[in-house]
């Protein structure tokens, strides 16, 4: 049985967790690499509601424009920061 990302119920934002994945995805990036796990990981922290934004930051990824992509992360963490606030 897999093991899930976040301690959180699903739907429920894990605002520590998508820190600690965007930290590790933001270090990716600027590698001009991917972080699989740190991407399920911050998908996982975030919920369903996230998915567009998701959609968005793996387009960015897919197409190799890491500065994109990295705009669309840290879109989806300030946005998970006012959710939590």
């Amino acid at each position: 049985r897999p093991q899930r990302a976040s301690a959180q119920p699903p739907g429920v934002l894990d605002a520590a967790g998508a820190r600690a994945a965007g930290a590790a995805l933001t270090e990716a990036l600027a590698r001009g690499a991917l972080d699989d796990a740190a991407l399920a990981a911050l998908a996982a922290s975030l919920g369903p509601q996230a998915a567009p934004r998701l959609t968005a930051l793996r387009n960015a990824i897919d197409d190799f424009d890491f500065s994109l992509a990295q705009d669309q992360l840290d879109t989806l963490l300030a946005h998970a920061a006012t959710a939590t606030a």
